[in-house]
């Protein structure tokens, strides 16, 4: 029987390749709901709606890393561009993804950002959209 491509797949991928001996903490949570999104920019395209659909996580959430991404001209209307963090081999480069979590995150800018110093803190935002509660969407 085949498998299936899940945003549960996609999590726990992540968690066995970014292993925290807190998984439940705030931090960790959020770390990985944004890293699940850039996987899933990378397989899906960074349209907020089909991401929001594949993630299952609140659109506002999901808008909030867009923004920072495109700020930073990591997506753009092409796609994503996952080569710096992914081989052809299927490879994951650990520091460039974790650099990507990070600047997606609101947390850091590449040189080149639209808007240095300016970001949307999708921890924020996580937290008052109450995901990962029972209110999420």
């Amino acid at each position: 029987m085949g498998r299936e491509l899940s945003f549960a797949w996609v999590q726990g991928f992540i968690a066995n390749e970014f292993p925290d001996p807190e998984p439940e903490a705030l931090c960790v949570r959020v770390y990985r709901a944004v890293a699940g999104v850039l996987f899933s920019a990378m397989l899906f395209g960074t349209a907020v709606p089909e991401l929001a659909r594949f993630t299952g996580l609140h659109p506002e959430f999901i808008a909030a890393i867009s923004w920072n991404m495109h700020n930073n001209h990591l997506w753009t209307r092409a796609g994503y561009d996952s080569s710096a963090w992914l081989s052809l081999e299927g490879t994951v480069n650990k520091a460039f993804f974790e650099e990507h979590v990070f600047i997606a995150w609101g947390d850091t800018w590449c040189d080149d950002a639209n808007e240095m110093g300016k970001a949307i803190d999708a921890y924020d935002a996580y937290k008052r959209l109450g995901l990962g509660t029972s209110k999420e969407r």
